[in-house]
């Protein structure tokens, strides 16, 4: 069988929010060092920071210096924003808590015009969506304006995040989704022939690789500033004829594109690069609904 693959190159110039929940953090007694915000409840002021993809430390809000404050102050709004959105857009929310020796929380959000379609019968695609730190519910949420754009229901998986590739915790990892994996498949309404996987950094590299590892058609894969992660992963046997969108910021680090690329078409992959103005951070929501919309052919693009 010939191989081939076609290559969609978009870039999009706009201003990305920064707020990436992994940054830079500096005390009010200027202690500086890199960490990942797992929580902060605004009510009590406890701020939850990851070290090293490990240990959580708590510090509180007066801990940090005044950029740091402001930051959390708009981490804590958008979350705020988010839920008003949510209420306004008509679709509904399902969370689930799955059965067995890993339970796991599945928040899964239904577009608006997934009543209609179910009353005829029809069915919608599906995402499945790993986050990076772990914030399967904020995660969706920041998804659902592009979901209901592109018609596609959303499955953020709780529990799995980042592990910095050790092989022990990514091993339980993967004995989890293949536990959960038949109960999404038997407890979500979509359509089987046309389910994704994705999310944002090491959650799209989780995607890739469980797309060898899980044996299912996937329809493609939704990588936002992910990668496949290295040459040790270039020889996974990945699903064949998937479509898969590269959401990547243009001051990242993107040395890996091309060889990704190299790797994906040796299974015949359908790739669009679909670049906006940033970094390693969240991509704006218009970019999320164009890659979504991509993936479920709803929007194509010109060849450049």
């Amino acid at each position: 069988m010939k191989s081939y693959l076609y290559i969609f190159y978009l870039c999009i110039c706009s201003l990305a929010c920064a707020n990436t929940d992994s940054r830079s953090w500096a005390t009010a007694e200027g202690e500086k060092f890199f960490a990942e915000l797992v929580s902060y409840k605004v009510e009590t002021g406890e701020v939850v920071l990851k070290i090293n993809d490990k240990e959580d430390v708590k510090y509180h809000f007066d801990d940090f210096g005044i950029v740091d404050k402001a930051w959390l102050v708009e981490w804590g709004e958008q979350g705020d924003l988010i839920d008003a959105q949510v209420a306004e857009l008509g679709g509904r929310f399902e969370h689930i808590v799955t059965e067995g020796q890993y339970p796991t929380d599945l928040f899964i959000y239904y577009p608006s015009a997934h009543a209609k379609l179910a009353a005829d019968d029809a069915k919608m695609p599906a995402v499945i969506l790993f986050n990076a730190g772990a914030k399967a519910l904020r995660h969706v949420k920041q998804h659902i304006h592009a979901a209901e754009e592109a018609g596609i229901i959303l499955i953020g998986a709780g529990s799995f995040r980042n592990t910095g590739d050790d092989d022990k915790r990514e091993a339980e990892m993967l004995l989890r989704f293949r536990e959960v994996f038949p109960q999404i498949v038997e407890g979500v309404d979509f359509d089987h022939d046309r389910l994704f996987m994705g999310g944002n950094s090491g959650g799209a590299w989780r995607a890739f690789h469980y797309s060898a590892w899980v044996d299912w058609p996937w329809a493609g894969i939704y990588s936002s500033v992910g990668w496949l992660g290295g040459t040790k992963y270039h020889d996974l046997d990945y699903c064949d004829d998937m479509r898969v969108a590269l959401v990547i910021g243009s001051n990242d680090s993107n040395h890996w594109l091309e060889r990704d690329i190299e790797v994906l078409q040796k299974h015949n992959a359908e790739v669009v690069v679909i670049s906006f103005e940033g970094g390693h951070q969240a991509s704006p929501e218009h970019i999320k609904t164009k890659a979504l919309k991509w993936l479920v052919e709803a929007e194509e693009f010109e060849v450049e």
